[in-house]
């Protein structure tokens, strides 16, 4: 054997697992895995690495264990040994620490993950949806008996286990709806995650919104077709975005003797709309309807002067007009004007405008 065969043995690594050991497949094409690993989204790995340069540290492979791709597409908890290549990572702990695995892995499939890491990963929203190892690993994921309710978060803990369970034996059988599964549990462990971190109604929302409407929306690529924030509203968004900023604005006045209620004039034409916040003894249902071809000219002529321009970005804003009674919001009917999200942030403005501003002087 000459001195380079020699020095090849030296560094050359063998395998330490058996050719019936479990691969998850990493090229295009294989992402099939989702929530829970089963048998169905692994292949045995055969003599496809009869050579390594670098012997993986094994423990890294065994069950309990997550794995996550690194565009945080894909995250799965396992409860068998399975190895992957590089573009891949895992989370793994003992076998007591199953049911907090299941439910970590419920909390990185879950919004509120995406929303954190779309706000703190280098190159998430910037270039690439990728998170690295130690981005992941900075999802804050205090433990049950952290929480304000130890007793509450270990329950939580444990449904989301048992429904990880249960879809693992699900996608073991025959399923014509199998992505309909797949959905109906990350529901359901969306809301045990919420529950969990104690999220409130409106931080639901703010999460909701980014994880549907800005995550897509941001760095589209060359082809991309309509944008979520930029597609047309329709009537139930913009019923959506009233029924909230009413909501708010109403509870933020509960102790007034005047409650709002919206009504939204619609002029497809100049692409804009009229929201009305009128005052009186009580809140009725919001109204909507085609604004009327003087009111549709008015409009075209304001929503000229609107666009703030900067090179080639034109900046839509919203106006809000006050007057002693009645509070008009115009805005684009582009979707991005009328989430939910946006109906907070206007409650927002119109509040601190009349508290600041003095433009309601009878608003108690």
């Amino acid at each position: 054997m000459s001195e380079a065969d020699k020095k090849k043995e030296v560094l050359v690594k063998r395998p330490w697992w058996e050719p019936d050991h479990p691969l998850l497949q990493a090229q295009a094409g294989h992402y099939h895995y989702d929530i829970v690993l089963t048998s169905r989204d692994c292949v045995s790995v055969g003599t496809r690495f009869p050579e390594l340069r670098r012997l993986p540290e094994r423990r890294i492979f065994q069950a309990p264990l997550i794995v996550c791709n690194q565009w945080f597409t894909r995250v799965a908890f396992s409860d068998f040994d399975v190895i992957f290549q590089r573009s891949m990572q895992s989370i793994k702990g003992t076998t007591e620490d199953a049911d907090i695995l299941a439910f970590l892995t419920a909390t990185l499939l879950s919004p509120l993950a995406k929303y954190v890491q779309f706000h703190t990963a280098a190159n998430w929203g910037t270039e690439r949806d990728k998170v690295l190892l130690f981005e992941l690993l900075r999802m804050p994921f205090p433990l049950p008996d952290d929480a304000p309710d130890p007793k509450a978060a270990r329950e939580a803990v444990h449904e989301a286990a048992v429904e990880i369970q249960r879809l693992a034996q699900i996608l073991s059988q025959p399923l014509a709806d199998i992505e309909g599964e797949k959905q109906r549990t990350r529901d359901r462990l969306a809301d045990l995650v919420y529950r969990y971190f104690d999220l409130n109604e409106e931080e639901q929302v703010l999460v909701g919104d980014t994880e549907r409407f800005i995550i897509p929306s941001s760095t589209p690529q060359r082809g991309t077709p309509d944008l979520p924030i930029l597609v047309q509203s329709r009537p139930a968004d913009r019923l959506r975005y009233v029924r909230r900023l009413c909501r708010v604005l109403n509870r933020w006045g509960a102790r007034g003797r005047w409650r709002i209620t919206a009504k939204t004039l619609v002029a497809p034409e100049a692409d804009t709309a009229v929201i009305s916040l009128e005052k009186g003894a009580t809140s009725g249902k919001p109204t909507e309807a085609v604004a009327p071809e003087e009111l549709e000219a008015a409009l075209n002529r304001v929503r000229a002067v609107l666009p703030h321009k900067q090179g080639g970005i034109a900046y839509m804003r919203n106006l809000k007009v006050f007057d002693p009674s009645t509070i008009h919001i115009v805005k684009p009917l582009a979707l991005g004007h009328w989430l939910e999200t946006t109906a907070l942030n206007d409650a927002d403005e119109i509040a601190a405008a009349v508290l600041s501003g003095g433009h309601d002087g009878d608003s108690r």
